[in-house]
């Protein structure tokens, strides 16, 4: 069962998707604590909302958002993407994403309030790691 927050950023690619402003639809994420790999669950997230699996990308070797960027080129090549996720994680991911794609977009979905608060600092520490290991 796709976790609120993963089903909310599915239900935003789905919708892009829908709207023909993507082809298809990359999902990535490989097995956490407890199966299956994330991107297994959003994408039978996605084939119950309508999206045919043709139009699906998995990616499940990946276990964080660098991971996210650079697996998603290798199965995808060189491309333009639109990066879907958390408001408070598009900056990283916009980061970490043009290391490898020639066009980046990011799409950000609205957590909770509560959610929001605790995410954006956690991720404010995330991106001054990056920063301090040279990965931004």
């Amino acid at each position: 069962q796709p976790s609120p927050a993963l089903a909310r950023r599915v239900q935003a690619a789905v919708a892009l998707w829908r709207q023909g402003r993507v082809e298809r639809v990359m999902l990535t994420g490989g097995v956490g604590h407890h199966p299956p790999a994330e991107a297994d669950a959003a994408a039978a997230l996605c084939l119950s909302l309508g999206v045919p699996a043709a139009s699906l990308v998995v990616e499940r070797g990946s276990a964080d958002t660098r991971g996210n960027a650079s697996w998603s080129r290798a199965a995808l090549g060189d491309c333009s993407v639109v990066v879907v996720t958390d408001s408070y994680h598009c900056l990283r991911c916009y980061r970490l994403f043009m290391q490898h794609f020639r066009v980046v977009a990011t799409l950000g979905t609205v957590p909770p309030w509560r959610a929001r608060v605790k995410m954006t600092a956690r991720e404010l520490v995330s991106l001054a790691w990056h920063g301090v290991q040279g990965h931004l």
